[in-house]
């Protein structure tokens, strides 16, 4: 017996997949593949998981609301009283599910608040009908899971950072008048703040203490080899001419101008990954 049923259009597929991989995660059990429309059989063990489940979770979406399927498992769903539904954009709910109190995400990313919200929901829809989990997994395992699901935007989010420092920090060595101690001291404290911003919105309310200090501190030791690096192709950079002397003269550079142009598109790629 599953503890939540989801409810799709197969359109939205990748969807209900983020959201069954992060219930597992969380130690729910989880039935949502039915991507075989049709057959008598079919439609029965369909009914009969419904009957079964726990909790009934919708993904009312502009595919969705135009299908009679999902309506119909949504409708059977709610005349059980397991109905918790979702929506993702500015879609309306079908005739019937507008007085549903629903939980409406903007973006479909598991670091929003909607999604905490959606997660505070199942438990607590599941413990005022004193059901229990099918298990339980410890935070460690959660972060895990979710770092799993999401490495491919953490190692862009590190690669941001590290552009992002390499742009501040590549400046300091051509100016030689600073001392060396003030310009480690500057390295140390604006990698750690850069590590927050780029981490912050990519960790959000998913990721326990522990997962976040790590990505902090890998953001800030990914900060401080920026600067290494930069340091080491300074002289490359001085043999550029006329452009070097742009630097020296604390202009922009056309590299410069490409490596932003180069964080612009990192930035946009983690962006589209997370509303995935």
């Amino acid at each position: 017996m599953a503890d939540v049923f989801i409810s799709y259009a197969r359109e939205d597929v990748s969807k209900a997949k983020l959201l069954a991989e992060a219930l597992s995660a969380n130690g729910l059990s989880v039935w949502w593949d039915h991507d075989i429309m049709g057959g008598e059989e079919f439609r029965t063990q369909i009914d009969e998981t419904i009957s079964a489940a726990k909790l009934v979770i919708v993904i009312w979406s502009e595919n969705s609301v135009k299908s009679p399927f999902v309506k119909d498992e949504a409708s059977r769903a709610n005349a059980r009283d397991k109905l918790l539904p979702v929506a993702i954009g500015e879609v309306e709910p079908p005739v019937g599910f507008g007085e549903l109190q629903t939980i409406r995400f903007k973006r479909w990313a598991e670091t929003t608040t909607e999604w905490e919200t959606l997660v505070r929901t199942v438990d607590a829809r599941l413990a005022s009908q004193g059901m229990k989990r099918s298990s339980r997994i410890s935070p460690t395992q959660r972060d895990i899971a979710f770092v799993n699901r999401n490495i491919d935007v953490f190692l862009l989010t590190m690669f941001a950072q590290s552009v992002a420092c390499f742009l501040v920090f590549q400046p300091l060595h051509f100016l030689t008048a600073i001392p060396g101690d003030t310009k480690l001291g500057f390295v140390i404290v604006t990698s750690i703040l850069l590590a927050g911003i780029h981490t912050s919105g990519l960790i959000a309310r998913r990721a326990g203490i522990v997962l976040r200090l790590i990505t902090f501190a890998a953001g800030a030791v990914s900060g401080y080899f920026s600067y290494l690096f930069a340091d080491n192709i300074s002289n490359q950079l001085s043999a550029l001419g006329d452009n070097a002397a742009l630097m020296a003269g604390g202009g922009v550079s056309l590299f410069n101008a490409f490596v932003f142009f180069i964080y612009v598109l990192v930035m946009g790629a983690i962006g589209l990954m997370s509303d995935r």
